[in-house]
């Protein structure tokens, strides 16, 4: 009896209901697909990947002497990937004496923060034990540069999903610090 009802009752609450699905339609995609952006217009650097893939991350360095060497962070994004915010918490860690990495672990998808469906299917999407692998990439990065001390690698800030992200590296790897 309740379907009957809506069924008669529908016409009357939505006049035109082909027009409020198109609404509903259109309001989708534009969540899904709006506001998205590659993220290599937020990276400046790249290097090899574990499986051959050129991987793409922003790279703060502070002012060294000459050789001297620098603590490093891995700078872990949020679930819109690369965007102002990591890049941002990198310069300011490189201005405090650090040389930070922010790794696209997503690469290059990433979106506006308040593009809450298309974050949500970045989320999902992501696999894990790539982004572990992409991570690891980042420290051997790291690792291989003169002028960083690798027994100095701050795992994080993480920033919402790369809080997570953070625990997670340092769970894999001994570092001087997590923050997330």
């Amino acid at each position: 009896r309740m379907c009957a009802r809506l069924t008669v009752l529908g016409p009357v609450l939505f006049p035109d209901f082909t027009h409020l699905t198109v609404v509903a339609l259109a309001a989708f995609i534009g969540a899904t697909f709006g506001a998205v952006w590659p993220a290599t217009d937020f990276t400046n650097t790249n290097y090899p990947g574990p499986d051959g893939t050129t991987l793409h991350a922003y790279v703060a360095a502070p002012t060294l002497a000459a050789g001297q060497k620098a603590p490093a962070a891995i700078v872990f994004h949020a679930w819109n990937g690369m965007s102002e915010e990591p890049v941002y918490f990198a310069d300011r860690l490189a201005e405090a004496g650090y040389f930070a990495i922010a790794p696209d672990l997503f690469r290059n998808v990433a979106s506006d923060e308040g593009n809450i469906l298309r974050n949500i299917v970045n989320v999902i999407n992501a696999d894990q034990e790539q982004m572990n692998a992409d991570a690891d990439a980042a420290l051997g990065y790291l690792e291989s540069r003169d002028d960083v001390n690798a027994s100095h690698v701050v795992s994080g800030p993480g920033f919402c999903f790369g809080g997570a992200q953070s625990i997670i590296f340092a769970t894999r790897h001994p570092t001087a610090a997590t923050v997330t």
